[in-house]
């Protein structure tokens, strides 16, 4: 009667398998399709090289369901790290950044999305102190002061302590330059206000621009 048992299981077992009926391998993953008998549609998996070979398959091998939902669990893990490689190829991002684009783009876990992190800053992909570097040499050639380019710089999810570092690096000379040209610019613009309430306008766009109230009444100062 064990012996019924066994094979009575083992019967249910392959019915309950996949057979691997294609392998197509590229260059940094490989397409498998597997069929069960009692399914309409085949399955289509992407693995990476490593669990095609930690698995070792074959063509006509038989996985199980549960082998199955693992390599398709392992596969939308693959498929963000292979869109994260893209998306960093066409524009820089931060840690955050793609941390929030696992979770909702590709529905990832917190486990999932901090281990893929971990792999892109390894390769290079991800680095927030390059990151804080290249914006402020971008910005420098903007027209915003410092508490502006921060904000900007921690609504990308950049810390804190990394943009103040950066910042404390900026040439403050450029700063003043900066002002007195925005100051400049709109002087001309407002029309039909006295020179007291020009100033006062303009103090205030230098103030939301990111110049400290100082800098921004020192600049309508040196106004004629």
């Amino acid at each position: 009667q064990k012996v019924m048992s066994v094979y009575h299981q083992a019967i249910l077992d392959f019915n309950d398998g996949y057979e691997v009926t294609k392998i197509r391998v590229h260059d940094d993953y490989v397409s498998i399709t597997a069929q069960n008998d009692s399914e309409i549609d085949a399955v289509k998996i992407h693995i990476t090289l490593d669990d095609y070979f930690n698995y070792k398959i074959r063509p006509h091998m038989m996985l199980d369901r549960n082998t199955v939902s693992l390599l398709l669990q392992k596969q939308r893990w693959f498929e963000a790290y292979r869109a994260a490689i893209k998306k960093l190829a066409r524009k820089d991002y931060t840690c955050e950044e793609m941390r929030r684009y696992f979770l909702i783009e590709h529905q990832l876990d917190e486990l999932d999305s901090e281990n893929l992190i971990d792999i892109l800053q390894q390769k290079g992909y991800l680095n927030d102190q390059k990151y804080v570097e290249s914006k402020l040499e971008s910005v420098s050639y903007s027209l915003y002061g410092k508490t502006k380019i921060k904000r900007k710089l921690i609504s990308k999810g950049l810390e804190e302590a990394l943009v103040d570092e950066a910042l404390s690096h900026y040439d403050d000379s450029s700063e003043s330059v900066k002002a007195t040209t925005v100051a400049l610019k709109l002087m001309k613009t407002i029309k039909g206000k006295s020179i007291s309430m020009k100033k006062l306008m303009i103090v205030r766009k230098l103030i939301d621009s990111g110049f400290s109230r100082d800098l921004a009444n020192d600049t309508v100062k040196g106004l004629a």
